[in-house]
């Protein structure tokens, strides 16, 4: 297994998820941490990435990728039905109004870096709201 510690630029990854991370469970302070749920995520896959991967990788392809994956992680857990208390209604005590701040904000990432058009960028916010109103 790979020990991303040894890795400056898995490092830089991880921190820049760290930073994500802090900035939303800072903003939804009063519900649980998003932190907690995604943080195990990030370190798994990174153990998993062979060096090689790092290797090939600029810094500012880490900082995308690291956005990419706050998004996926964030979107995946809130459309997972995991934080529903029913078909469509979200348990208003779960971190999901901290995985949506997440995702929202690495899709305006996307979208301010180039990677989306506007209208990919309000297509994107309105998939995510579909997929975690048609859960639970």
């Amino acid at each position: 297994m790979f020990n991303f510690f040894s890795n400056r630029k898995a490092k830089v990854y991880r921190e820049i998820c760290i930073s994500l991370l802090d900035e939303a469970d800072k903003k939804f302070s009063m519900l649980p941490s998003a932190k907690a749920e995604i943080l195990p995520i990030v370190d798994d896959v990174l153990n998993q990435a062979p060096k090689s991967f790092w290797d090939e990788m600029t810094y500012g392809e880490i900082e995308k990728g690291a956005y990419a994956f706050i998004f996926n992680a964030a979107s995946d857990i809130a459309a997972s039905g995991k934080y529903h208390i029913g078909y469509g209604a979200v348990n208003p005590l779960s971190p999901m109004q901290t995985f949506r701040y997440l995702a929202y904000k690495c899709i305006d990432y996307a979208a301010d870096h180039g990677e989306l058009t506007e209208e990919q960028r309000d297509n994107q916010k309105r998939i995510f709201d579909y997929n975690v109103s048609h859960a639970g």
